[in-house]
């Protein structure tokens, strides 16, 4: 499975001066923003959390509908998922991760999968105790 559409991430890197403590893709459909740290702010600017020299997130997406369709199984709370599943290349471990996503669903988890089978094995997170958390993820975590 491809994983190559709406790519985006947070990073430092010294060299190039390059500071993405938050961010979001620019491609049309991409709902998932992600940033560095316990919070999210207004800009990248703004944003309090650091990253050290050679940390990189980087997220893409398999191009699939970003809406809760397809049934599940197996996962404690989980009844739906989305069609959209996305996998996150973690470089220099960038350690903990503030993800966020429009408001307008409730019960959320984020289920972490080492595979694209999410079942019972996969750890999943509630996600609806925290206000600026929002959504149901799959993502395909890559150590």
């Amino acid at each position: 499975m491809q994983h190559t559409i709406r790519i985006f991430g947070i990073a430092n890197d010294f060299v190039s001066a390059l500071e993405q403590k938050q961010s979001v893709s620019i491609n049309d459909g991409q709902k998932l923003v992600i940033g560095a740290g316990g919070a999210l702010a207004n800009t990248n600017a703004l944003n309090t959390n650091t990253l050290t020299n050679g940390q990189f997130l980087i997220v893409g997406d398999n191009g699939l509908k970003q809406s809760p369709v397809v049934p599940i199984s197996g996962i404690t709370g989980v009844n739906y998922r989305f069609e959209s599943i996305w996998k996150a290349q973690n470089t220099g471990d960038v350690g903990t991760v503030r993800i966020a996503w429009p408001a307008g669903l409730s019960e959320l988890r984020l289920v972490q999968s080492s595979d694209a089978v999410f079942d019972g094995t996969d750890t999943a997170t509630n996600m609806s105790i925290n206000t600026q958390i929002v959504m149901v993820l799959l993502i395909i975590m890559l150590m």
